[in-house]
């Protein structure tokens, strides 16, 4: 098959258009308020996926009066999680997702400091502290009050630059949302009469949540405990686009082995999560415009219909294997080079759908030739090539012995497969065909290759006129 892919499930998580109300977030930092947030959405142990940063607004109170309300407002956005082909593989693989709210910077998030004019409960305490080092200390006190001055101002700039550099710090994180269990229910209600399920997952299931700040400073005169704010977002699980029982399941291609062993507990860990995948792992046999409809590319499935399907010359078919309408064709090509003639893929692990240049489907770096095909082909980062050793059919050659074609060793010249490069020979009794192969040259370096130059110079400069009148 000219396209192998890895058979997975996905899941779609949503993010609703929502508004986020910051003051738990933001109390204690009036004077140094997030100026841009974005949401993370981790998906079990190690998936991660993100919004852009948005632009923090300020909201007036009610009716025109009151504080000022800082608000981060999200828009529509929605990603694809590659997932093993099970639902039930799928949730013990992620079993939870977390929200995290993140701002540029690195550390912890700049405090407004509790002077002796902040009003607490505790304001009576803080300022008979302050009298006491004011007045028993005053050397002591500049000294203090001077190196705090040069840390806030270190910290300040190290934070400048460390959000021009890409670093996050976490300002706001929800607990673990158990997502299977709404949508288990889903399924449960989208059963048949006869215990069939229909359309498992055919609907959104949406799960609520709390942000609080990861700051448990509280706030106001009597130290209010900062409250979380709700959240939304909306699960759907989606079975594979080719987990059907008419798709053919591949024997070219299966999964890396996973390598050395420890003992530590997070690698134990990640071996679990590990063995979920590759235990769970098989390929599906597709070719490219299977893909291309995978990937959503309707408009150019439409341009090869138009342009070439619907051609009266058929460039698809009739002129692909008829024989050209001349009397003699010398054919001469490299041979016995890696050449490609499939590919294995597998969905891209995370991708947003609401850009649509981001691929669904990636070359799958971690699938390897079965042990059969691995001794007369190679794969390299999900490219499959033949190779020198490949069997090859032989068109036009029959064995003496019965009545099939000559099977050879031989592969392309690097770009062309050698199956494409022979078919001139089905022409054969159509037309006079001569052939000649070249070890070893490449499809545009033999143009510079003097066993090339031989052949053309041979063929040329001694023609009789017997060729002449022929061609």
């Amino acid at each position: 098959p000219t396209a192998i892919v890895r058979n997975e499930s996905s899941m779609k998580i949503v993010l609703p258009a929502q508004s986020l109300d910051l003051t738990s977030f933001v109390h204690h930092r009036k004077r140094h308020p997030p100026a841009k947030l974005r949401l993370a959405i981790q998906v079990g142990k190690d998936v991660i996926v993100r919004t852009d940063f948005i632009d923090v607004t300020t909201k007036l109170g009610q009716h025109g009066g009151g504080n000022n309300r800082l608000h981060v407002n999200f828009k529509d956005e929605t990603w694809l999680i590659a997932c093993p082909p099970t639902i039930e593989h799928t949730m013990r693989l992620y079993p939870y997702i977390r929200l995290h709210l993140e701002e540029p910077g690195t550390g912890s998030a700049p405090k407004r400091k509790k002077g002796i004019f902040y009003l607490d409960i505790l304001w009576p305490l803080r300022c008979a502290l302050c009298i006491l080092k004011w007045t028993f200390c005053l050397p002591c006190a500049f000294v203090w009050k001077f190196g705090r001055c040069v840390i806030s101002g270190a910290k300040k700039g190290a934070d400048i630059g460390a959000a021009l550099l890409g670093e996050i710090r976490v300002i706001g994180q929800s607990g673990k949302v158990d997502w299977k269990k709404g949508v288990t229910e889903h399924n449960k209600k989208t059963n048949g009469d006869d215990g069939r399920e229909e359309g498992r997952g055919s609907s959104l299931h949406q799960v609520w949540t709390e942000i609080g700040t990861t700051d448990d400073e509280r706030y106001g005169f009597f130290l209010k405990k900062p409250t979380p704010e709700k959240f939304a977002i909306k699960v759907k699980w989606e079975p594979g686009t080719l987990s059907s029982a008419l798709s053919t399941v591949s024997n070219v291609v299966c999964h890396k082995s996973h390598a050395g062993k420890k003992d530590d507990t997070t690698t134990k860990l990640k071996m679990q999560y590990d063995n979920i995948r590759k235990n769970n792992i098989s390929y599906i046999s597709s070719n490219s415009h299977q893909l291309l409809q995978m990937e959503g590319l309707t408009n150019a499935l439409h341009l090869l219909k138009e342009t070439y399907g619907n051609d009266p010359l058929g460039p698809h078919s009739l002129s692909a294997w008829q024989a050209p309408p001349v009397k003699k064709v010398i054919a001469i090509y490299g041979i016995n080079l890696p050449t490609e003639v499939s590919c294995a893929y597998k969905r891209n692990p995370s991708v947003n759908i609401s850009n649509s240049l981001d691929q669904l489907f990636v070359l799958d770096n971690e699938a390897k030739l079965n042990t059969q095909n691995s001794a007369t082909h190679i794969i390299k980062e999900g490219v499959i090539s033949e190779t020198k050793k490949t069997p090859q059919n032989i068109i036009g050659e029959e064995s003496s012995s019965s009545a099939t074609n000559i099977i050879q060793q031989k592969s392309g010249d690097g770009t062309v497969p050698y199956w494409s490069l022979q078919h001139c020979r089905s022409w054969q009794g159509k037309c006079d065909v001569t052939v000649h192969e070249i070890d070893s040259a490449e499809h545009r370096e033999i143009l510079n290759d003097k066993r090339f130059h031989a052949i053309l110079l041979e063929l040329l400069i001694q023609p009789t006129r017997r060729d002449v009148v022929q061609y």
